[in-house]
């Protein structure tokens, strides 16, 4: 039986982890990755094991900014996000990931990517350089109306210092975004100024340099003489 009925498109199973500590090496090498789920529903946080193939495609459709259903063993399923993943700090491998199982007629919190659309006219026509001030927003909702991303149209951007604000963002409805309203998204900057590649020296600036160079070197010759002299004396 379900405990929350999923609105999520993503499908992953799992199935509960009685091993652990150094005894989770064994799974691990046959593809499957430790995982925990807890939140919602969830009484106590459940010790789970996820295949490694199937976790790595669903993690790539659905990052952390979309729900998934997660079948347990038997006929049991949550609706969670994917809230956090650790990674082998050489090798990138997925070591252990944790759901945060949701309730459907909860509000939750979570981030979402900030995905820019369209050409900006400040860039194209202008030479202007299109600044990313922000790569993802918190957001709050139900999990019915979760977005997977939300959008940024450049397109209005026709000039060097233009910008978009949080303000400016279309939400879609019943999404509220938990950002202050005057945060820049993203602006056209003025393009980096080149710097004036310096002149080598003329054959008559060579020549000043080299006699103020001979004359440096006489004066040094003349006081280490002065100084052997008065050594001597």
């Amino acid at each position: 039986m379900d405990l929350e009925i999923s609105m999520a498109t993503h499908q992953l199973k799992a199935m509960i982890r009685e091993a652990r500590g150094r005894k989770v090496k064994g799974p691990r090498k046959m593809g499957n990755i430790p995982a925990v789920l807890y939140g919602g529903a969830v009484q106590t946080s459940l010790s789970l094991f996820v295949n490694e193939k199937e976790l790595l495609r669903t993690y790539r459709m659905a990052g952390e900014s979309a729900l998934v259903t997660l079948a347990l063993d038997g006929d049991t399923s949550y609706s969670v996000l994917i809230h956090d993943v650790a990674r082998h700090p050489v090798s990138g491998a997925i070591q252990h990931v944790d759901f945060k199982a949701v309730r459907m007629d909860e509000k939750i919190r979570t981030t979402v990517p900030l995905v820019c659309i369209g050409e900006a006219p400040g860039v194209k026509h202008e030479g202007g350089n299109l600044v990313r001030a922000l790569q993802e927003i918190e957001i709050e909702c139900l999990p019915k109306d979760l977005p997977h991303e939300i959008s940024v149209d450049i397109s209005t951007l026709a000039h060097i210092r233009d910008s978009l604000r949080v303000r400016d963002l279309a939400v879609p409805s019943g999404v509220t975004l938990r950002a202050d309203a005057d945060e820049t998204v993203v602006l056209v900057a003025e393009p980096a100024k080149e710097e004036a590649p310096t002149e080598a020296p003329t054959g008559d600036e060579q020549a000043a340099i080299s006699a103020i160079k001979t004359e440096g070197e006489e004066k040094r010759e003349k006081k280490a003489a002065e100084k052997e002299t008065k050594e001597e004396k």
